[in-house]
This record gives C-alpha cells, sequence and structure tokens, in this order.
C-alpha cells in the first residue's frame, strides 16, 4: 500500500511504508561481516546470502556481526528489513537465535549482558510451532532465564519450510518497538497475530547500538534441535522513520495495518515521566497516547 494524502492534512500507510534511501544495504555479494564461527553462520557469496544453522548442542557461542560504526544508530527511530528462508528443522529447543541490532560484537554470547533490540525465535520440543518476538535487551541476556526469547512479547506460529518470508523490525520511539512477518513482499500479508510490539522487555533506556547482529543460543551440551535457513536482500533506514517529512505541523498519520496515530509538531516534548521526556516532538512525529488529545 503506497502513502496517501487526505483532506485535513490526514495522511494513511503502513507501518511499513518506509520513503526514505536505506542507510545501509547487503545482497551477499561480497561479505563485510565478522564471524565468530567456523562453519554453521555467516555470509556465502557464491550463494549470495547469509546462510545459518541455528543450534546449540556444543554450547559455542556462534554469531556474526556487520558494524555500523559508533553512534550511527539512532536511539529514537530505525527499521531493519530483510528477507528470510528456512530450509529444515529438526525438533529441540537448541534452534533458538536472534537477528537484529546490538550494542556489543561477534564475542557478546546469548549468555551475556547486553543493550539490543532483536527478532527472537524459540524453538520449542517440537517443530511445529515456534515462539517468535521482540528481545529488548537493556543490560540483560537473550538467555539469563534460560528461555530464549526471554520475553512475554512473544507469538506461537508456524513458519513453512523453502517458502521466502519478509520481515520487519523497528524501533518506532524511544519507548516502542515492532516486529512484522510478511508473505509475497514488504507490502504483503501479515501473519496472523503480527505485527507483535513488546509490551513486556521496553526498549525505554537502550542506547548505544551499532552492530547488525546474527546470534546462536550458547547452552549447555544437553541442548538438541536446529534451525536452518539464509537470510536475503538486507536493508536498514537510520533515524528516518516510516512517515513522510515534507508535510506541515500538525499532519496526523494514521497507520492502517496497526491502528496508531501519529502527529507532527515543531516543540520539543510532550509531556515528561520524571525526568525523562516520553514523547519527542521536535520537528518530528510523534504518537498520540491514550487519552491524550493534539
Amino acid at each position: 500500500m503506497a502513502i496517501t494524502y487526505h483532506a485535513g492534512r490526514r495522511i494513511q500507510g503502513l507501518s511499513t511504508d518506509v520513503v526514505a534511501t536505506p542507510t545501509f544495504e547487503d545482497d551477499f555479494t561480497s561479505d563485510n561481516w565478522d564471524d565468530n564461527t567456523s562453519s554453521v553462520v555467516g555470509v556465502n557469496t557464491s550463494n549470495e546470502r547469509f546462510e545459518f544453522v541455528a543450534e546449540a548442542p556444543d554450547a559455542a557461542n556462534d554469531s556474526s556481526v556487520y558494524d555500523l560504526g559508533v553512534s550511527n544508530i539512532s536511539d529514537i527511530s530505525w527499521i531493519l528489513r530483510w528477507e528470510v528462508t528456512y530450509t529444515g528443522h529438526v525438533a529441540g529447543n537448541g534452534a533458538n537465535h536472534a537477528f537484529g541490532l546490538t550494542a556489543t560484537g561477534k564475542n557478546s554470547s546469548s549468555m551475556t549482558s547486553d543493550d539490543g533490540i532483536m527478532f527472537c525465535w524459540g524453538e520449542p520440543n517440537t517443530n511445529t510451532q515456534s515462539k517468535m518476538g521482540v528481545l529488548a535487551l537493556n543490560g540483560t541476556s537473550p538467555g539469563a532465564t534460560g528461555t530464549f526469547p526471554n520475553s512475554s512479547s512473544r507469538i506461537e506460529t508456524h513458519l513453512t519450510d523453502d517458502t521466502k518470508y519478509y520481515c520487519t523490525l523497528s524501533r518506532d520511539s524511544p519507548t516502542s518497538s515492532t516486529f512484522t512477518i510478511k508473505t509475497g513482499s514488504h507490502d504483503g500479508t501479515a501473519l496472523s497475530g503480527f505485527p507483535l510490539t513488546n509490551t513486556a522487555d521496553t526498549v525505554s533506556g537502550i542506547t548505544g547500538l551499532r552492530y547488525i547482529k546474527f546470534l546462536n543460543r550458547s547452552a549447555n551440551t544437553n541442548r538438541t534441535g536446529s534451525s536452518t535457513g539464509y537470510i536475503e536482500n538486507l536493508q536498514f533506514y537510520n533515524g528516518t522513520a516510516n512517515k513522510p517529512t515534507d508535510v506541515q505541523v500538525g499532519s496526523r498519520f494514521e497507520e492502517t495495518d496497526t491502528r496508531k496515530i501519529y502527529y507532527r509538531d515543531d516543540i520539543s516534548f510532550k509531556e515528561l515521566d520524571g525526568a525523562d521526556a516520553v514523547n519527542y516532538r521536535k520537528d518530528t512525529w510523534y504518537e498520540q497516547l491514550t487519552g491524550e488529545t493534539p
């Protein structure tokens, strides 16, 4: 769905209608990623894709990162898009893995405290359903409680092998993030239950993100199971959310898939939560909170 403009400064579009140019994109024709693995995670330039085998029976830290650089990721808004195809599963919770943005590089395992916002996959003991969600790390580790994802912001769903899915992970504000899986294209049909917004693990206070990171669960050797697949056509949009910028102050943006409403304003902030501004506005978009008026 394209962004549409209506009378009364009303604008409509999907949460994934991106109008900016990607800050970074990778078609994996070359390998600029830094791997902490022997062979199970990383770029395959021959196939032009990022390939992974998510498994944890050896308790190893299998991860790979792309360094976007210091202070190059907004603490307010960004979008990470990719295409993923799973090619096989072996039942068991060793298949758990995550993909997104983190503050630390390849040597930080799933049992290490970190800051990050990631898509996470929690494989159960059967491969018919998988727990997926938004993983928000604010000085915590993905596997801290023995469950990965360590978040109740998740949904049980089933992804069909050898089917391409279109994923979008976004930081929508200093306090919220969203993850969506669609079929057909990034403008296609969302799977049931998506988009999924973090509800338990808040992204408030998560700063200093630097790396795009794929991370397997490093765990005890009694873990079993695996998920095999590959990622293609990665895009990262920094600091420019999914709303047009060349519009009048007071414009209203309606996300037709999430039913969220945003307004464009020119004052510094909407309100304070203690000493923290929770709804930034300065020449940008802010979400209308429950019960408030513009």
